[in-house]
């Protein structure tokens, strides 16, 4: 009797483990601002980690195609570098640009992994548009990609980073920067940036009842900037639970996400 109820908890949590890691969620936020010149509908997705799961690929296809963002901002990890699979990033980028402009930044897996070179060309014979320390006018926005800080030493990337938004901000328009890390979030309120897209933190991989997030890659047990709007000052930041999984291998109580914003002109 206690092998057969072994069994079925084993079972339940395989199946537990399943559905928490293949079914996406799907979350809505609403930026407004005087800035904006007209009302956009815009995407995000982060940490897609060349994950193989088709069933989450095609959930994700799916709720875009039927809600047509004007754009989709991609920040961060589309390849992993532990078990880097090119092709299957770049079908589902591809994927990604029959439906609407995708703007993308390197992630640190990008960064530190050792195809770099390979990975970045064969990202550029996609329509994404590649985003390396750039600013672009598009919609009414000055839409800033950053690529990640992963080879800069901890105590020097607040000053790296305002250095780089310095140079590409436009204060007579709406700044929105894709970048991929969000622990930097007070440097971010320090330079005043409209508003900011990260993912990185996982969603803290796995969310405790109460407790919250547990663990997050430079913020560590317990940590504080790992999803949902956060916002200080003249600062608002997105934080993507992301798509998929690095060194841990599943989620628990913490869906992939898809993320849905609607930047909106505030009269």
């Amino acid at each position: 009797m206690i092998y057969i109820l072994v069994l079925i908890i084993a079972a339940a949590l395989i199946f537990l483990l399943h559905h928490e890691n293949t079914d996406l969620s799907v979350s809505y936020f609403t930026v407004s601002s005087e800035k904006l010149e007209k009302d956009l509908i815009t995407a995000q997705i982060s940490d897609f980690h060349n994950t193989h799961n088709t069933v989450l690929q095609d959930s994700i296809i799916s709720s875009l195609k039927e809600n047509r963002p004007d754009c989709i901002f991609v920040t961060g990890d589309l390849i992993d570098s532990r078990r880097t699979d090119i092709e299957c990033a770049v079908a589902f980028a591809r994927k990604l640009t029959e439906i609407a402009p995708v703007y993308y930044v390197v992630g640190n897996h990008e960064i530190r992994s050792n195809q770099y070179e390979k990975i970045m060309e064969a990202f550029e014979k996609t329509d994404m548009i590649i985003m390396h320390d750039t600013s672009i006018l598009t919609e009414g926005l000055n839409l800033i990609g950053l690529d990640d800080l992963y080879t800069v030493p901890y105590s020097e990337r607040s000053t790296l980073f305002t250095e780089r938004y310095q140079k590409l901000k436009d204060d007579s328009r709406f700044n929105l920067v894709l970048f991929h890390r969000p622990e930097l979030f007070d440097t971010y309120c320090d330079n005043e940036i409209d508003l900011i897209l990260c993912g990185h933190a996982h969603g803290g991989q796995f969310r405790l009842p109460i407790i919250g997030a547990v663990l997050s890659p430079n913020q560590g047990l317990f940590p504080v900037y790992t999803e949902n709007l956060y916002s200080k000052g003249k600062t608002k930041m997105i934080v993507s639970r992301g798509i998929g999984n690095s060194l841990f291998p599943f989620r628990l109580n913490n869906k992939p996400e898809l993320i849905y914003i609607k930047l909106e002109k505030k009269l």
